[in-house]
């Protein structure tokens, strides 16, 4: 690639003056064209194109553009085609936007006109007019105006403040814009200099994530590959880690379907030719465990073996081991994450030469990192320590140390693997670009079938005496109850303008939670379903604007999650994932609370109605909600987690909050009454041993932590102005997740710690205004001490305590509703009783 050299000749400035002269004039329709030419044809100089750019704006756009005819103003539009062009274009059309004018609409005629002028100069083929040749501060200019998202970003204010404006189709949305930008690139790839080139991409994708994506999507392609592979070799090296990183990123949310390894061969050979691998180190190890996936941990591994020399990748081994073993980072990283580090460090170590692996087992960073390992207070911080002594010494060829496996551990890891890299690139494309083949459909049980044929007959026999009372219903077609979960999944996937459509779900609502149970227990019809089934129901919404749609739709997705609890992973890929309501999320998060009550045995009112314990389906219907959060705008939904939570406020509070309250002054406590006790708590649940034992085992990894680690994942959440609903009903599900949790949960004192940690992150972003939150979280706090004995509460968290304290000091005079106030008191005294032990 190279430089492409300006044209010698300039068009004279005095002819500049005089184009600029003619057009004040307001030239007719047929004269522009033949004004303009001679400008087109030649090199202005930018004092020149300034000129005429102006002359246009001012006196031909928009009164006499808007009357020119299509060749006319494809004409008009080529003179915009350059940095001067296009910058005025732009700060004509931002100038207009907060121009007063008597009425919108002259704005928005006025608006339309350049706006369609606009979309005429980003026609294809525009950058090879702005980059190739140019000086410096043009290029820059055209950095700033396209890369960085300035033409975008006044187009879409653009569209926010006028309602019917005209936006060209490349800017309707980030990604065609980011895909038009991309194959101009493409465009002027063998003409630039690669570091112009690189410049334009880093901004492109310093956008933000959509435009990174849309980046490596239309690059990441058998046609595009070594422009890509191009980039990446001109680039420096902190400039190579980063796009590893972010493709990284966008390999694991294009193709790794469900963290599964299949395609990692596949995405190994490509990525493998278009990038750099001797860039790896330990820190991008640590941006690879913060994307907790399986596959992207084992590509990850991979690609650093194959770039780094054997010293560096033991090197980087042995780094890893040391993260992994300091007992400091262990007590502040979250269980979840931990699980994950161990997982990369396994698929690390299992690249390594056996001889290698021998000498490891007898070296100090080993011994002292599973040492610490076994120290640790948490069970589970304990058995990832396990598991990484037995999984080594497998790797290298020796007896195991501890001799237990991973069912027996409660680890649950994909088994590392030996990739076997595709050599051939078209081969891996195709595997990458195969389409997704759907498992066949468990088979169905005769006897089934039979009673499917006999309960129709029955229901003809019921419906004859209607048939009878009128004739018309006879000729009408009846919907079947569906027996069978795919005919539960085909009525909920039912086209709402379809006929029967609103009989289809209602029936498929109602009959859901009873059928989904009966099934459970037979077969694997549920878990064949689950994902699809909680997918569906997740993104529905009231069509019909029936009263009850909420909760039937709820009751429906409470039991897919109790039939089959593994299907919780699933659900908070959604959470993360899906483009849902505020409503659909609240839903969500309810259905992961409720769910871990039943399990645990509670019988929540709402639930234990909505479905019914006889053999069959019944038609009977979910009970009335009456709990709703009143927010910013309209009401959202609680599901009766409000009911719940303040039963679990009264067991944990009793009379104490109601006595602190009067005790507290200037917000400090000035005295603690030795006779506020709490009240026992009531009785626990009644449920068979096995099922409390399997509950027990479970409830952790199944529930509770997944949720954890949407959090981790995410970044927090941050949905705008309902983001303190949002956030409220995420930590009440925490919490109800823990209460149910107690006493015997195997891993509660992880979950509490892990617990206490993220209300720790989120106590700096609070204010006396979002009584919400500080309601879930000072339930959550005094849940967590609640649980915990105190000697562990001090021995392990009392600086997390001593934080909260201060915070709730603070902010408690500023409290304006009584009941949170009166909690936060009771939680003051408790912390205060805590401190003084």
């Amino acid at each position: 690639m190279g430089l492409i050299s300006p044209a010698l000749d300039t068009m004279d400035s005095s002819a500049a003056g005089e184009l600029a002269a003619r057009l004040r004039e307001k030239p007719l329709a047929n004269e522009i064209p033949i004004l303009l030419d001679p400008y087109l044809q030649g090199n202005p100089s930018q004092k020149e194109q300034l000129e005429v750019v102006v002359a246009l704006l001012k006196y031909t756009v928009p009164e006499t553009y808007r009357h020119l005819t299509a060749p006319t103003q494809e004409i008009v539009a080529a003179a915009f085609r350059s940095a001067v062009g296009l910058g005025n274009l732009l700060a004509k059309i931002e100038m207009l936007l907060r121009l007063k004018a008597d009425t919108l609409l002259d704005v928005l005629l006025a608006v339309n006109c350049h706006t369609r002028l606009l979309g005429k100069v980003l026609e294809p083929g525009l950058l090879g007019r702005l980059i190739p040749g140019r000086l410096t501060i043009e290029v820059k200019e055209v950095d700033r105006l396209l890369f960085k998202g300035k033409c975008y970003s006044i187009l879409r204010e653009a569209d926010y403040k006028l309602n019917g404006v005209y936006v060209p189709m490349v800017c309707r949305d980030l990604g065609t814009y980011a895909a038009y930008l991309c194959h101009e690139l493409l465009s002027v790839y063998a003409s630039c200099d690669p570091k112009v080139v690189n410049s334009l991409v880093h901004s492109l994708q310093s956008v933000n994530q959509d435009t990174t994506f849309q980046f490596f999507d239309t690059m990441f392609s058998p046609e595009h590959v070594g422009f890509l592979r191009g980039c990446v070799i001109e680039m420096k090296r902190f400039e190579r880690k980063n796009i590893l990183l972010r493709f990284l990123l966008f390999v694991q949310n294009a193709y790794v379907r469900k963290d599964a390894l299949d395609s990692v061969p596949a995405l190994y050979t490509l990525t493998k030719y278009c990038f750099d691998h001797s860039v790896w180190d330990s820190i991008m190890m640590e941006s690879v465990i913060g994307r907790s996936s399986y596959a992207i941990n084992t590509l990850a591994a991979h690609l650093a073996r194959a770039g780094l020399d054997d010293a560096n990748y033991v090197s980087l081994v042995y780094k890893t081991l040391q993260v992994w073993g300091n007992a400091i980072h262990m007590k502040g990283e979250p269980i979840v994450t931990q699980g994950f580090r161990t997982h990369l460090l396994v698929a690390l170590c299992a690249l390594v030469p056996r001889e290698t692996l021998h000498e490891l087992l007898g070296q100090k960073p080993f011994i002292d990192a599973i040492s610490t390992r076994l120290q640790a207070i948490s069970e589970r911080v304990r058995s990832l320590g396990v598991y990484f002594a037995d999984k080594v010494c497998e790797l290298a060829d020796h007896e195991r140390i501890f001799n237990m496996s991973g069912s027996v551990l409660g680890v649950a890891f994909p088994e590392p693997v030996g990739l076997t890299p595709t050599t051939d690139q078209s081969e891996a494309w195709s595997q990458l670009r195969a389409p997704l083949v759907e498992l066949p459909e468990p088979e169905v049980d005769e006897l089934e079938k039979a009673f499917k044929e006999s309960l129709g007959k029955e229901a003809d026999d019921d419906n004859m005496s209607d048939e009878e009372d009128d004739p018309t219903l006879a000729n009408a077609p009846k919907v079947q109850l569906p027996i069978y979960i795919r005919d539960l999944l085909e009525y909920l996937l039912a086209d709402t303008k379809a006929p029967q459509a609103y009989e289809k779900i209602q029936l498929a609502l109602k009959t859901a939670p009873t059928l989904i149970r009966q099934k459970k227990g037979f077969g694997e019809e549920v878990a064949f379903y689950a994902e699809d089934l909680l997918s569906k129901l997740a993104g529905m919404t009231n069509f019909y604007e029936d009263a009850s749609f909420e909760s039937s739709k709820l009751n429906a997705m409470i039991a897919v999650v109790v039939s089959h609890p593994p299907v919780t992973t699933h659900l908070c890929h959604l959470i993360l994932t899906g483009d849902y309501s505020l409503q659909q999320r609240v839903c969500l998060l309810s259905t992961m609370s409720l769910s871990a009550r039943e399990l645990r045995g509670y019988k929540d009112e709402m639930v234990a109605l909505s479905h019914s314990n006889q053999i069959f389906p019944t038609q009977m219907l979910p009970g009335k909600l009456h709990q709703q959060y009143l927010a910013a705008e309209g009401k959202i939904e609680e599901y009766g987690s409000l009911a719940i939570q303040a039963e679990i406020q009264n067991q944990l509070m009793g009379e104490a909050a109601e006595d602190a309250r009067d005790e507290l002054a200037g917000g400090r406590i000035l005295r603690v009454s030795a006779s506020l006790k709490k009240k026992p708590q009531a009785s626990a649940p009644l449920i068979t041993k096995d099922a409390l034992n399997s509950f027990n085992k479970s409830v952790g990894k199944t529930f509770f932590f997944p949720l954890v680690n949407v959090w981790w994942q995410s970044g927090g959440i941050n949905i705008g102005a309902y983001t303190p609903i949002l956030t409220a009903h995420y930590l009440k599900t925490l919490s109800l997740i823990l209460h149910a949790a107690y006493p015997s949960a195997s891993d509660l004192l992880e979950m509490a710690r892990e617990y206490l940690g993220l209300l720790i992150l989120i106590i700096p972003t609070l204010d006396s205004e979002q009584l919400p939150v500080i309601e879930a979280l000072c339930t959550g706090v005094l849940l967590v001490m609640d649980v915990v004995d105190d000697s562990f509460l001090i021995a392990q968290m009392l600086v997390e305590l001593a934080k909260i304290q201060d915070f709730f000091t603070n902010v408690w005079e500023t409290l304006i509703d009584e009941k949170v106030k009166s909690i936060c008191a009771g939680l003051l005294l408790r912390l205060n009783e805590l401190h003084g032990k």
